[in-house]
């Protein structure tokens, strides 16, 4: 995979970042064994102190990735929150700005 293509992921996870959870990616962007077409794999954890606000903390996690659809286009994205970990799976079909 291309740096600039890593460069434009690494920036999607860091806009998503927030004060009160940290995202960790995980699977084959982590191992940099990814290629053109995989997925972003990002665990979400919510710090401790911020457990009770989960459910808002999930909401503006799923606000900042749609609005970021003027940006990036992104085949799939697929919030599972049933995971003991809260995970993300980001699919960018466009890894350019538009």
């Amino acid at each position: 995979m291309s740096y600039q293509r890593y460069y434009n992921r690494y920036i999607v996870i860091n806009i998503i970042q927030d004060e009160n959870i940290v995202i960790d990616t995980y699977g084959s962007f982590s191992t940099n064994l990814s290629i053109e077409s995989s997925d972003i794999d990002l665990a979400v954890v919510i710090l401790e102190e911020s457990i009770l606000n989960f459910d808002r903390l999930i909401n503006n996690l799923c606000t900042k990735i749609t609005s970021m659809k003027n940006t990036y286009t992104f085949e799939n994205i697929n919030v599972i929150l049933t995971a003991s970990v809260p995970v993300i799976k980001l699919v960018i079909m466009n890894d350019y700005m538009k």
